[in-house]
């Protein structure tokens, strides 16, 4: 791994992705570069930046040592440095999405035993608040195809969105990075769609119609936002800063 590292400025400015958001009236805009690393407080929970390319070189050596750790029952592999990857990725809470197989989660990842739901743990999930398989819902990923797990991670922040999917049992991995916080999480969808072209699955997911779906129920969100910022704006001058010390 050459470009994977947790500042800014890491590899200097040069081939590197800038930063987008989407408008309601669907037009991209540059926005300001994420700041989140290591010198920050939210940098242990995404401020790592890194390619597609090392991705999918720790892709291969996350899979390998879970399977290497799973068999042995040990907690490490000789020549990495991936520890505990065994209870990492083993379930430890149940997610709150009914569902006739596995949908758990694991320390940082997400699992689903397909078919079955993805996105638990990503931005689109809000948007589709029915069950799982229905029209407003969460659509079934790996309809007729063979029941396998799925552990899979999202992330997100201003001007990105990822989704990074394993397949244990087929050693196969799926990286979706983008630089555009768009209007639903569109890493999700696409990562979905080729999963379901990895997979080769019989059944699948009209993703446009999806896409479309949650599109509109985001942009139901923009003008009751709006309307209740502007009510309870507050007009006076800010207050001291010292003001605002306390436990909230």
């Amino acid at each position: 791994m050459t470009r994977t590292g947790t500042n800014h400025f890491f590899t200097g400015l040069e081939n590197v992705s800038n930063a987008y958001g989407v408008l309601s009236a669907d037009s991209p805009v540059r926005i300001g570069d994420t700041q989140i690393g290591d010198d920050t407080v939210g940098g242990p929970g995404g401020g790592v930046r890194s390619t597609l390319n090392d991705m999918l070189k720790l892709s291969k050596a996350w899979l390998h040592a879970a399977r290497h750790q799973f068999t042995n029952h040990v907690t490490s592999i000789p020549d990495s440095p991936l520890e505990q990857v065994a209870h990492i990725m083993s379930s430890h809470v149940p997610l709150p999405s009914p569902s006739y197989h596995e949908t758990s989660y694991a320390l940082g990842f997400a699992r689903t035993q397909l078919p079955g739901p993805l996105g638990a743990i990503g931005l689109n999930a809000p948007l589709l608040p029915g069950p799982a398989g229905s029209p407003r819902g969460f659509p079934l990923v790996g309809k007729g195809a063979d029941s396998q797990l799925v552990v899979y991670q999202q992330g997100s922040n201003p001007g990105v969105l990822t989704v990074y999917i394993l397949l244990p049992e087929s050693q196969s991995v799926v990286v979706v990075l983008t630089n555009t916080l768009a209007l639903v999480d569109t890493a999700d969808w696409v990562g979905q769609m080729l999963l379901e072209a990895v997979l080769d699955t019989p059944g699948k997911n009209d993703h446009l119609r999806i896409t479309k779906d949650t599109v509109e129920s985001a942009l139901g969100w923009y003008a009751p936002m709006y309307n209740q910022l502007r009510l309870n704006r507050v007009h006076a001058p800010p207050r001291n800063l010292q003001a605002y010390t306390g436990v909230y």
